[in-house]
């Protein structure tokens, strides 16, 4: 498929796959909490950085699947910054594993 934008023709999807930064809302709480469970479905890998009270807490690359946070975190405003190359379809946060099993 090609595509025109003024004199010059495009192949679409036709170059190289590039990076992305997504950073969320900040997501208030009525009283302090420790967010310490995490599901992500993606392609590939993608780095999470993760923000309380505006300070940066945690941040790993992950791939498809559950993981942790450190504990000990425990604050009103999280938000959480996504970088890569590849799709992310779905992240959830929960305090604990066991909340992530009601999402």
């Amino acid at each position: 498929l090609y595509y025109s934008a003024g004199s010059d023709v495009y192949q679409f999807r036709g170059g190289s796959v590039l990076s992305y930064t997504w950073w969320s809302k900040d997501f208030v709480f009525p009283t302090e909490r420790s967010l310490g469970a995490g599901y992500i479905r993606c392609d590939g890998t993608v780095t999470l950085t993760f923000y309380a009270d505006g300070d940066q807490v945690e941040q790993f690359t992950v791939t498809t699947g559950h993981f942790r946070l450190s504990s000990g975190y425990k604050r009103m405003r999280w938000s959480v910054k996504i970088q890569g190359t590849g799709k992310v379809y779905r992240l959830c946060l929960a305090r604990t594993m066991g909340e992530l099993k009601r999402v």
